[in-house]
């Protein structure tokens, strides 16, 4: 059983990498091999449109493509769980993340009678932080993630979410402009709600691990 975790912000010890590592620590608890990539550290472009993954004949229907990106997506391709991580930047994901959810999705997408080319399906999960809170996504109605639908129809399984709010943003905000955050909200949502969220994160994917059965 195999878990593969992808870190779509361009922190390596933010927010985000602390959330999916936390998940992957609960995969491996649960009995899982994991693995995690960080997306801000690859050589790679978004798709190409190509279509060489539509090419008629094919019996494996991949990405042409091969750089830095090429190796994840093997790698999320013979996973069981693929638990996604990414900062919402501009009420969307940031711009790694959605190259690569256009690369990993697009070649199972089929223009034929079937509704995917995909023939291992994978558990997928995202990860959300924010620095916005549960009240403010609501009130501005904001879709955070335009690929949810396609993770259904292509992977086989609806994807498992978790939200993190209100994020602490960077270690000193002496040094920064910060007049429009409420900034004892934050401190709180650092000091008390933060380890909520990492043990979510943790039974997140502890609970994926465990759908997946023993290695």
């Amino acid at each position: 059983m195999k878990v593969i975790g992808i870190n779509g912000s361009p922190r390596r010890n933010w927010n985000t990498a602390t959330l999916i590592g936390d998940a992957l620590d609960g995969a491996s608890e649960a009995g899982a091999e994991t693995e995690m990539y960080d997306l801000y550290d690859l050589d790679f472009k978004g798709c190409t449109s190509c279509f060489a993954c539509k090419r008629i004949g094919l019996e494996d229907h991949r990405c042409a493509m091969r750089d830095g990106l090429t190796p994840v997506l093997e790698a999320v391709r013979e996973a069981d769980v693929v638990v996604i991580g990414s900062p919402i930047y501009f009420n969307g994901l940031s711009a790694m993340t959605d190259a690569f959810l256009e690369r990993l999705l697009f070649p199972y997408v089929s223009y034929g009678n079937g509704p995917t080319f995909c023939r291992h399906p994978v558990l997928p999960a995202f990860i959300y932080t924010m620095n916005i809170t549960e009240a403010q996504l609501e009130h501005f109605g904001i879709d955070i993630n335009r690929f949810r639908r396609f993770m259904r129809r292509n992977l086989g399984h609806e994807p498992e979410e978790l939200y993190c709010y209100n994020t602490w943003q960077y270690p000193d905000y002496d040094r920064y402009e910060h007049q429009i955050f409420d900034m004892e909200s934050k401190r709180l949502q650092r000091e008390e709600q933060f380890p909520k969220d990492r043990e979510a994160a943790r039974a997140l994917g502890a609970r994926l691990a465990g759908k997946c059965g023993s290695p």
